[in-house]
């Protein structure tokens, strides 16, 4: 069946919030990491979005790209920009469904690549200042290889929710959407056939 196929494109195209997520992870953790004052608040106010309902994420996520009314279309309009149809356009429903995704998965990477960071050893860090390392290179270095394990579990959760996603693609779609849509994953495409 053609739509299947579609289905399959649709879920690995949503897959790109899975490095999206891993990359700014790693980088605001490898921030926080450096910073001292506030580091637990930072760390709370990015890991709400990865406790809060599926459900109520996308809904608001729906409220904020409404086409008349929700924000993002409000800030394009005020700078002079034609309004986008986050949700009804094709080519844009499944990139707001991967920023929504990205936006809401990237706290538990935070939280796991700080602990992460946490357990790499200082004496790896000052050894490589000594000779003369610059951050870049202790970054590809030391610390990549040190939270390569954390990486990998957290590429593989990642992965498997991605495959599985439905929910948040069906509340973003209003329940509405058919075998046929462009934001059709797998197993919308399978609850539908049922």
């Amino acid at each position: 069946n053609p739509s299947f196929y579609k289905a399959f494109g649709h879920t690995f195209y949503y897959l790109l919030s899975v490095p999206l997520s891993l990359t700014l992870g790693l980088l605001v953790a490898y921030l926080l990491n450096k910073i001292r004052f506030g580091q637990r608040f930072f760390r709370t106010v990015f890991f709400i979005p990865y406790v809060c309902s599926m459900v109520a994420v996308s809904v608001s996520f729906r409220t904020m790209y409404e086409y008349n009314y929700g924000i993002f279309n409000t800030v394009l309009n005020s700078i002079g920009l034609e309004k986008v149809g986050w949700l009804t356009d094709k080519k844009w429903f499944m990139p707001s469904a991967i920023a929504m995704g990205t936006w809401s998965g990237t706290g538990i990477c935070i939280i796991l690549f700080q602990s992460a960071l946490a357990n790499v050893n200082e004496g790896y860090y000052e050894a490589a200042r000594i000779d003369g390392a610059g951050e870049a290179y202790m970054f590809f270095k030391i610390t990549l290889p040190a939270v390569s394990p954390t990486i990998f579990y957290l590429l593989v959760m990642k992965l498997i929710n991605g495959l599985q996603v439905m929910g948040e693609i069906q509340v973003l779609a209003g329940g509405g959407m058919g075998p046929e849509e462009s934001g059709n994953t797998v197993v919308l495409y399978l609850y539908y056939m049922m």
